[in-house]
């Protein structure tokens, strides 16, 4: 009768062990689809924003890894658009900034190559004044 026991508690516990185990386990890859209007971006000096139209059968985060590049939806589920918006550039280089749509139930994501041009150059605040000004216009 003891050993009936056992081999029935051994047997529970290894079935609750089991389920813990898979159920712990991040959804397959196959499970979920994502895919992204757009992997690149260009944006003038000035800055400007644009539109990336996101199709998932998932929860999602969204993300720049840059300040000056940023987000207008950082969590969603399923289909969405989000708004990329990248502040005028100050630097006279051009700079880079990726953003990352990552699928929250599962290892899949997604990356846009966002690249700015270098600011525009400002004009001379102090111009020479006219050498040889014309007191009489008339």
């Amino acid at each position: 009768m003891k050993k009936n026991k056992f081999i029935i508690l051994r047997n529970l516990c290894c079935i609750a062990w089991c389920t813990l185990f898979f159920a712990a386990c991040p959804q397959s890859t196959q499970n979920c689809s994502m895919r992204i209007s757009d992997t690149t971006l260009d944006f003038s000096g000035s800055g400007g924003s644009a539109s990336v139209e996101i199709a998932s059968n998932t929860e999602w985060t969204a993300g720049s890894d840059q300040t000056w590049c940023t987000v207008s939806q950082k969590l969603g589920n399923g289909n969405a658009a989000i708004n990329v918006v990248a502040q005028r550039n100050p630097t006279t280089t051009q700079r880079i900034a990726k953003i990352t749509v990552k699928a929250d139930n599962c290892e899949l994501s997604r990356e846009v190559m966002v690249t700015q041009e270098a600011g525009p150059t400002n004009p001379d605040p102090d111009p020479d004044p006219d050498p040889d000004p014309d007191p009489d216009p008339g």
